[in-house]
């Protein structure tokens, strides 16, 4: 892990927004909102595997992200469900770049190479797509009070134990109850 400081949501969008290509503003904001590893998106991700759906009156897109599960020895699909209207400004920079490519159910979202992506986030942002997992599990414990296994679902990860790092109680979080 990258010792620095987690940017924030306003500084990620004022990042992205700065950015002039459309496909690298659409992979950082799929990558931020998914929380998904590069090695899940590029090459893997296909326009199918992002579907529409309404819940009591919200609208989500799903992602289907596939994750290989290489301690377990299998692999897995797992759905993350975005809210549009907490996140209007990341998946509209995804449709637009769906639409503007015309890109089919069958084509790849990402068609590029893991250190391309990895490339893309650096001179973007100046760290590694994992710190954007990073950022994006911490804001989703901090500002949304995601728990432990609720972020074991959104992220994919098998151990409790790695989740627990982002959602131990500090004696800020205490006292605000208070």
């Amino acid at each position: 892990m990258e010792d620095r400081e987690v940017p924030t949501l306003i500084e990620i969008e004022r990042k992205i927004k700065r950015i002039d290509n459309l496909r690298d503003k659409a992979l950082i904001s799929f990558l931020y909102l998914s929380g998904a590893r590069v090695s899940e998106v590029v090459m893997k991700l296909k326009v199918k595997d992002i579907k529409i759906e309404k819940q009591e009156d919200r609208l989500f897109y799903i992602f289907h992200i596939y994750t290989e599960k290489r301690r377990e020895k299998m692999d897995v699909y797992r759905r993350v469900g975005i809210p549009f209207d907490n996140n209007q400004v990341f998946l509209d920079i995804i449709i637009n770049y769906i639409n503007k490519h015309q890109l089919n159910n069958s084509d790849y979202l990402f068609d590029i190479h893991r250190r391309t992506a990895y490339r893309i986030v650096k001179k973007h942002f100046g760290f590694n797509p994992h710190f954007l997992r990073h950022t994006r599990v911490t804001h989703l414990t901090t500002m949304y009070g995601l728990n432990a296994q609720e972020l074991l679902q959104y992220i994919g990860w098998s151990d409790i134990r790695t989740a627990s790092v982002y959602t131990h109680l500090n004696w800020k979080d205490v006292s605000r109850k208070l």
